[in-house]
């Protein structure tokens, strides 16, 4: 499936609430749960914390509009603005590397 990157930022005054809806997926998904108003067609790769009220996931979804409705339906419990950006992951090669490769060459 398709690789996308998620930028999510939040303000500051939200960082309890966002902290607990992570908190409360990641131990959804250590249990083997599929958190509620998830498509099947998602799946959460890696999830990385930046400096300041940010964070990044990698995502495999079956498009980017999968992504993007998937948060606005979850903005009341994760009150973040979310940027998904498709990508190609280059090394170790990916999925989709060879075929863009072999239609720019």
């Amino acid at each position: 499936m398709p690789l996308f990157l998620a930028e999510h930022s939040w303000v500051k005054e939200k960082t309890s609430t966002v902290m607990k809806t992570i908190v409360e997926t990641f131990l959804q998904l250590e249990a083997g749960v599929r958190p509620e108003g998830w498509p099947e067609t998602v799946k959460l790769c890696a999830t990385y914390m930046m400096p300041g009220e940010r964070a990044i996931c990698i995502w495999e979804a079956d498009h980017t509009e999968t992504l993007e409705n998937m948060f606005v339906a979850m903005l009341e419990m994760l009150p973040a603005k979310t940027v998904v950006t498709p990508m190609v992951q280059a090394y170790p090669p990916g999925p989709g590397l060879y075929a863009i490769m072999a239609q720019t060459m």
